[in-house]
């Protein structure tokens, strides 16, 4: 009765939202589609647009504003291993000693072009990129106002954000990578309560071959977690054994009852299969 009205509402919600909210699968197809054509159409060999955001996703929302990335090609930023060099591009280091968690310093490492030196100042032996000043200037020119770390308009319905490219995964974003799990896990959540039978279980297969092979786990930590939500999604599927060797394996790689929610699922599980612990 529960799981049958939890469907029913799920189903309701999902009709409300792609009649009123987001608009029909095809109208999200259509909004990505031009956004695709638009941003190949503004690319250049100075920078490439990219339409991000909830718009940029194709849902077409109201009261939403429209999120432009503007990358420049002609900078490259790198944090340790030095790229090779093209004597064309601008190339910046990263220096995060003493900045707040998610920011950097841009330390200018090269140049060819004398305007750069405009927009950056000397700090010891270092040349720190002042991209707060390269934002003003944007601002007077184009009577646009700051908006953290975008310009906008007035009327807040554009955020624009300057963009510097790094070719490589940079470490303070290292965690980032451990949310593939909860998007699988949640990827099995929506199929569940759409009751998409087949879908759910290749959400299984794809949370368990990114746990099995530790792809974007970071540390043991994240991994009793990965096996955590595994255990929950094999319980939800009714295969009350497999999840509960999931829970266990939690409980092995983190074995702290207060830290891990994994031992009462474990214990819960070990109940419905009568199992006696002496």
């Amino acid at each position: 009765m529960g799981d049958s009205l939890t469907q029913q509402i799920s189903m309701a919600l999902y009709r409300y939202s792609c009649q009123n909210i987001v608009g029909s699968e095809d109208h999200v197809k259509t909004i990505r589609l031009m956004n695709t054509v638009r941003d190949n159409l503004l690319r250049n060999n100075i920078a490439t647009t990219i339409t991000s955001g909830s718009f940029g996703e194709g849902l077409d929302m109201k009261g939403s504003d429209l999120d432009i990335m503007q990358v420049f090609k002609v900078f490259e930023v790198y944090e340790d291993v030095k790229p090779r060099l093209n004597a064309s591009l601008t190339y910046f280091s990263m220096k995060t000693d003493n900045v707040k968690p998610g920011f950097t310093q841009l330390l200018l490492k090269y140049t060819c072009w004398q305007f750069i030196l405009i927009y950056v100042k000397k700090l010891t032996v270092n040349i720190i990129v002042r991209v707060h000043y390269l934002k003003k200037i944007s601002c007077l020119v184009n009577q646009l106002k700051l908006h953290g770390p975008c310009i906008s308009d007035d009327d807040g319905l554009f955020d624009n954000a300057f963009c510097f490219h790094c070719k490589s995964w940079i470490s303070t974003a290292e965690q980032w990578i451990t949310r593939s799990t909860y998007a699988y896990f949640l990827k099995f959540l929506c199929h569940y309560h759409l009751n998409n039978v087949r879908q759910c279980q290749d959400s299984l297969d794809d949370l368990k071959r990114v746990i099995v092979n530790h792809f974007f786990v970071a540390d043991h930590d994240e991994n009793a977690m990965s096996y955590n939500l595994f255990g929950i999604a094999l319980q939800l599927s009714g295969d009350t054994e497999f999840a509960r060797q999931a829970f266990l394996h939690s409980v092995e790689i983190l074995p702290f009852h207060e830290y891990n929610p994994a031992f009462k699922r474990f214990f819960q599980t070990a109940e419905c299969n009568n199992i006696v612990f002496r």
